[in-house]
């Protein structure tokens, strides 16, 4: 009859049908849960690499101030450190260049004689300059001696090329620079000037306080050239007053 159907092999009954749907839902929650969880721990991943990266920002952030400060403070201090060092080395090595030269004698007017040697020059100077009798000159004992190439002013030469003078012994050199401050001064004979021998640069403060000191003598006042450790001063005071102190020149 036609009202009474029967169910067929596909036909689901509504008890299985709500069975499967529960199962479905549990399966479904379980994934959601576990997609859930996978979430959570995303977040709580990109929560810690937030903290991370804030507590690199703020290391970075220190580091840079205490670069700034390292550059402010302690690089000016090793600035001034290898400044005072190498300041301190040169005026060392410059001291021992003096030491080296203290048996110098520079000689400034000696006449050249093509006939003698530098060695006779010398003797003979000492002799008509200095009045070393001639049977003692020989007892100066001269390690060396030669003439400096003298700069030429305008192309001409000005005087005879000096000669330097190394001795053997202190004393004699001591001696003879003695006998040139407090010799006489010949109008006749212009005398053979004799001065210490000094480092380049210092040599050349000397020679311009010498220029300064003729300007200053001629205004009648009586100067003095000196050499206190690295530096080269002159000091001036009115020739009236013999006893009175010495001027420092500032320039």
């Amino acid at each position: 009859m036609a009202g009474n159907t029967k169910d067929g092999p596909d036909t689901v009954s509504n008890a299985e049908l709500k069975t499967i749907m529960l199962r479905l839902e549990s399966t479904l929650n379980k994934r959601m849960d576990k997609l859930q969880s996978q979430v959570n721990k995303l977040n709580q991943s990109v929560s810690t690499n937030e903290e991370t990266i804030r507590t690199l920002e703020e290391k970075i952030t220190r580091d840079s101030e205490q670069t700034n400060e390292l550059a402010q403070e302690t690089v000016p201090n090793i600035e001034k450190r290898l400044t005072d060092l190498k300041q301190d080395i040169e005026k060392k090595l410059l001291l021992s260049e003096i030491h080296d030269r203290k048996l110098n004698l520079l000689f400034y007017g000696a006449e050249e004689k093509k006939d003698k040697t530098i060695y006779e020059v010398v003797r003979n100077f000492l002799i008509t300059d200095f009045n070393v009798p001639q049977a003692d000159v020989y007892d100066f004992y001269i390690v060396n001696a030669h003439r400096l190439p003298r700069r030429n002013y305008g192309g001409q030469r000005k005087g005879p090329d000096p000669i330097i003078v190394r001795f053997g012994h202190l004393p004699d050199r001591n001696w003879i620079l003695e006998q040139a401050k407090n010799r006489s001064y010949v109008p006749e004979r212009k005398p053979v000037m004799v001065y210490t021998d000094l480092p380049a640069e210092m040599k050349r403060k000397r020679g311009m306080l010498a220029a300064e000191a003729k300007k200053l003598r001629r205004e009648g006042r009586v100067t003095r050239i000196k050499v206190i450790g690295t530096e080269v001063i002159m000091e001036h005071r009115a020739k009236e007053q013999r006893q009175g102190p010495w001027v420092k020149y500032s320039g």
